[in-house]
């Protein structure tokens, strides 16, 4: 048994239902289920970190992005109070995206 739960961490999720389809007793279906649920929280847990941490750097990034072609081109074309305004904006919207996210993702944990 200890064989089989040593081998199941480095299999993909069919792989891992095909050990489980094929084990030899119920105790050995429990371990290796209870393993494959383990697994995929952490995975799980692994993209919602990722994806958190994409949301932070776009907080960041992209006023500094709207800032950046503000000072390139928009200094001629377009007055400071509308840029402001547009940055203004669009840090709000993410802000906002990402509170809802968040909010979702701890419901979804719960």
């Amino acid at each position: 048994m200890a064989r089989w739960l040593k081998g199941i961490a480095h299999l993909s999720a069919f792989d891992a239902i095909e050990q489980i389809k094929h084990a030899a007793d119920e105790e050995e279906k429990k371990c290796l289920i209870q393993m494959e649920r383990e697994r995929r929280k952490k995975n799980r847990y692994r993209t919602n970190v990722i994806i958190v941490a994409g949301l932070i750097i776009n907080l960041v990034t992209i006023p500094m992005l709207f800032l950046r072609i503000k000072q390139r081109i928009f200094d001629i074309l377009i007055l400071d109070y509308a840029v402001s305004v547009t940055v203004s904006g669009c840090t709000i919207c993410m802000t906002a995206l990402t509170v809802f996210y968040l909010k979702g993702l701890i419901k979804s944990n719960r």
